[in-house]
């Protein structure tokens, strides 16, 4: 396979977000992940900051990702995000 394919995932519990971001290629790896207590502050919110926190730290953009994927309460968080943001734009993309 001559270039990567990166994909983000997200959960969204009632206490903590858990994003990561894998690199496919010859094998599936691990490339970065991070863990962030919601604390009093909006899911969708830090959902999206977690994103963008993984795929800034390894210089990609959003057009670098092929499919993102939400599960937990995440499903509803990532649908309530999807109309302005960054988030959306990978969620809807990945879709068509």
């Amino acid at each position: 396979m001559g270039h990567k394919l990166y994909t983000l995932g997200i959960d969204v519990g009632g206490n903590y977000i858990k994003a990561v971001l894998l690199k496919y290629g010859n094998e599936q790896v691990i490339i970065d992940k991070r863990i962030e207590k919601i604390r009093k502050r909006n899911p969708s919110s830090v959902a999206e900051e977690l994103l963008n926190l993984l795929l800034e730290r390894n210089k990609l953009n959003y057009e670098d990702v092929v499919y993102l994927a939400s599960t937990g309460e995440g499903e509803g968080v990532m649908a309530m995000g999807a109309r302005d943001s960054t988030v959306g734009l990978a969620t809807r993309r990945s879709i068509a």
